[in-house]
Parts: structure tokens; sequence; C-alpha cells
């Protein structure tokens, strides 16, 4: 039920474009950032007429806005700047929003720790992974849910990982080193993001709202890791996926670090997270047969479903990898 439309707004990404495939994209100029929202409004405005030929003949009942990580920054800015003036959009999800806002234009100044406007008159979904927390501090703009507004934080998860870097699904286990010094977040953090576009179209069809959700536990908010964890390292709080509730590794949205002979991923690693497995005696404490595991790993699942934070079909991918699994000897 969902058509989906990329929107480059942004300079950068048009002059990507038509560097990458100049036949297709080369023609495109764009103006400059100033014009970014501007563009962002008349896409939207396209994909609502009922004339555009855009999606095919489909007529979309709601249109949603999404942005994820920087992306997210020009959208927390679009909310709460142009939006009330033109009204486009039926609601809007942001992922991964890294603490701030995009200028509304160039040079001109944004606060340090913006939140959504509480008068918006459409519903936004805002997703966050523990590594925006530790990383890029959203912990200081957070905001109480209201009527318009909900928060979801996803413990144990990173701002990239395994499901966003893998061509291959169910993604390959990373291996330490390649890219990053040890393997990296395994965290479905794509499951929310699913979990909540499916929120958000029902919440702008019905209004019915999503439900609120627990935020991940700070221990000393100023520290370089705020966040309070259990006796393995993971998070406590937040929405709790199966990783965190039924752990075989310490999976966390902490700082990655690059190999030595590869500092080129610094930047991706940094976002990357960790998954450090447990001890066989930890596991053995835990779990005394992989069977315990994946009926425990199922019903946490099914919490996660009962919850509002997963949809069936992602739980679905997820028991059937934890079955192919082995994580304690028989």
């Amino acid at each position: 039920g969902y058509a989906w439309v990329g929107v480059s707004a942004q300079k950068a990404g048009v002059d990507d474009l038509s560097q990458r495939d100049p036949g297709r994209y080369g023609g495109l100029r764009h103006p400059g950032d100033d014009y970014a929202y501007d563009i962002f409004a008349r896409a939207g405005r396209i994909v609502s007429d009922p004339a555009s030929p855009v999606l095919g003949g489909l007529h979309p009942e709601v249109v949603l806005a999404s942005g994820a990580s920087q992306s997210a920054n020009g959208l927390l800015t679009y909310i709460n700047a142009v939006h009330p003036l033109v009204g486009v959009y039926d609601g809007f999800q942001l992922q991964s929003h890294v603490g701030g806002a995009m200028a509304l234009r160039q040079g001109a100044s944004m606060p340090a720790s913006p939140i959504v406007r509480t008068d918006i008159d459409v519903p936004v979904l805002d997703v966050q992974s523990e590594t925006d927390i530790v990383v890029f501090r959203t912990h200081r703009n957070r905001q109480e849910d209201h009527p318009n507004f909900r928060l979801w934080e996803l413990a144990g998860s990173s701002h990239a990982g395994e499901y966003g870097r893998s061509l291959t699904w169910p993604p390959k286990p990373t291996a330490p080193g390649d890219p990053c010094t040890v393997r990296i977040n395994s965290a479905p953090m794509f499951a929310l993001g699913k979990a909540a576009t499916a929120a958000l179209a029902r919440w702008a069809t019905t209004g019915v709202a999503p439900p609120s959700a627990p935020r991940v536990e700070l221990a000393d908010p100023a520290a370089g890791d705020p966040v309070e964890r259990d006796q393995y390292g993971n998070a406590l709080g937040g929405i709790r996926y199966p990783h965190v509730e039924v752990p075989i590794a310490l999976v966390d949205g902490l700082p990655n670090m690059a190999p030595p002979d590869n500092p080129s991923q610094g930047l991706f690693c940094l976002l990357a997270g960790r998954t450090l497995p447990l001890s066989d005696a930890q596991l053995a404490e835990l779990y005394p047969t992989s069977a315990s595991y994946v009926a425990r790993f199922g019903a946490a699942a099914n919490r996660a479903v009962d919850a509002g934070f997963l949809l069936p079909e992602d739980a679905d991918v997820l028991k059937a990898a934890a079955a192919a699994s082995q994580p304690v000897d028989p």
C-alpha cells in the first residue's frame, strides 16, 4: 500500500547525481541550499496532485515525509519553520536525526538543541538509535510526547550497522577488522524504522496515535557514555528487542574504531556500534540449550509486536535468524 518517492533537495545530492550519471542527470542545476526547503515542499505538492504523472495514476491517501541522519536534521527545520506556512505533508518521520537542525538559509544561526515545535498540527514520529544518544548527545534535546509527537529510542542499536550495510539478506555478520576493529552493531534498527512508518501511516489516516515508548535509561548524562547498562553492558530502558532482552552478545551504540590499515573507515566506524559476543560460560549460564535460547527469543519478539514496536513480518525474520543460529552447544 505504499509508494516511495526519493527527493534530492540539497545541492550536494543533485551535484553528485549529475556526476555519477551525466546521461540522465547532467542537465540538472541546483541553485543552492537556500532553495532546498522550497524544492522539498514542491515535491510534496507534485506527489499530492491527482493530475501528476509521478505515481503512474496512483492517488495517495496521505503523503508522509521522512529523513534519516543529516537529512533528518533538514527535515526538523522543515517541520518547525516551513510546514506551518505551506502544510504540504500529512506526517513526518525523523530517523536518527543527529541532535541538531540545518540552517533555514546559509549563514543563519540555529538553536543548539532544537526540538519539534509543540503546536505541530500533523503527527511526527522521532526514531533514535543508541549511537545518537552516545555520539550525538540527542538526550540533550529529548522532549515529552504530546498529542502529535512520539519519541522512540531502540536500546542496543547504532546509527549505522550490519542491517544497513549489508547487500545480502539476512545480513552476513561482519568480521573484526572488516570494516571496523570489532564486529559492528547487529541490532535490527531497520525493523523499528519500518514499524514507525506503519504507525505513522495509521496515525495520519485514522488519528490513532502509536504507543509512547520508554526512554533509554541514563546514568550520568554528562559522561562520554551516558547510558545505564546491565551486567553484560547492554543498555537499560528504551524499546526492547530480543537482542537485548535475550542477549548472546553485548550490542551497543558506542563508537567502533577503524582498523589501522584502513583509516578511511573512521567516520563509518564511529557510527557503526559494536557487537561483542558473550563468553561460553555466560551463554551456558543463560541458556541450557540452543532451543531454550530460540524459545526465549521468540517470546521477546512477540512482546515487541504486542507493544506495537515490531511488525509481525519482521518478527518472523528475526525469529528465523535466531532459529538458524546455534549459540549454545547442544
